[in-house]
C-alpha cells in the first residue's frame, strides 16, 4: 500500500493498520480498518477520490511483498479479522499453485536450514524437494516464501546496526524524508525501513518509534 510509504498509514507487528493523515491533515494515530459484514477488515482512504484495500492484503504486502499471482490471502486460524502476519498465508487454486507453494512451511524452513548449515548444494536441494534450482535460490535468499521462518542468505536486518535504526527513526520523525528516500541511503528495502520506524525491529535501539505513545 503506497499510502504507508507516504506516511499516511503505518502497520504494527500485530498486523493492525493505523491512520495518521485524514483529509490531508495529520491526526493522532487511530485504527484505520472497518469490519465488513463478512468479518473481513478493509481500509478506505481519500486522495482525490475514494480508494479501498483488503486489510489482509495490505498487511501481507507490508511484511512479505506483493501478493503472489492467482493467490488469495487467507487466515490460518479461520478468524477473518486476525491479520497478524504469522496468521496469513497464500492460498491457490490447485491447478494454479506454483511449485514453491506446493511445499509446506515446514519443508521451506527445513530447506533454508539445510542450506544455511552447509554441505548441500542448491541443485541437490532442488532434486530433494522437486523444484527448480532457481526456486531454491530465491527461497534461501528470502525472495520467495518470505512468510516462512528459517535463515536466509541475505537477511536485510543484519545490514543495519542499532545506531542506523536510531538515526532512521530520528530522521523520519524530523520530517522531510520518505521511506523511499531512507531506503536509498541505507542497505535495506522500504518495507524494512517501515519496520524500523514502527519498532517492529530494533525495538531497543532508541529513537522515536512511530505511534508508540498512541498504542
Amino acid at each position: 500500500m503506497e499510502e504507508v510509504e507516504r506516511g499516511r498509514f503505518s502497520v504494527d507487528a500485530q498486523g493492525r493498520i493505523w491512520r495518521h493523515v485524514l483529509f490531508n491533515q495529520p491526526v493522532e494515530a487511530q485504527r484505520a480498518e472497518y469490519r465488513k459484514e463478512s468479518g473481513y477488515l478493509r481500509v478506505l482512504w481519500y486522495h482525490g477520490r475514494c480508494y479501498g484495500v483488503r486489510a489482509r492484503n495490505a498487511v501481507w504486502r507490508y511484511f512479505y511483498g506483493p501478493v503472489p499471482e492467482d493467490a488469495t490471502i487467507v487466515h490460518k486460524n479461520g478468524v477473518r479479522g486476525d491479520n497478524r502476519p504469522e496468521n496469513l498465508e497464500a492460498s491457490f487454486p490447485t491447478q494454479k499453485r506454483p511449485p514453491h507453494y506446493r511445499m509446506n512451511a515446514r519443508q521451506v524452513e527445513a530447506l533454508r536450514r539445510a542450506y544455511h548449515a552447509g554441505g548441500v548444494t542448491q541443485e541437490q536441494l532442488a532434486e530433494r524437494y522437486g523444484i527448480s534450482q532457481s526456486y531454491v535460490s530465491a527461497i534461501v535468499r528470502g525472495e520467495l516464501r518470505a512468510e516462512v521462518e528459517g535463515p536466509t542468505s541475505e537477511d536485510n536486518r543484519s545490514k543495519l546496526t542499532p545506531q542506523d535504526a536510531r538515526e532512521i527513526r530520528e530522521r523520519y520523525a524530523a520530517g522531510g524524508v520518505t521511506y523511499a528516500g531512507l531506503a536509498e541511503q541505507y542497505p535495506v528495502t522500504m518495507i524494512e525501513i517501515g519496520h524500523v520506524v514502527n519498532g517492529t525491529v530494533f525495538a531497543d535501539a532508541g529513537g522515536p518509534i512511530r505511534g508508540a505513545s498512541d498504542r
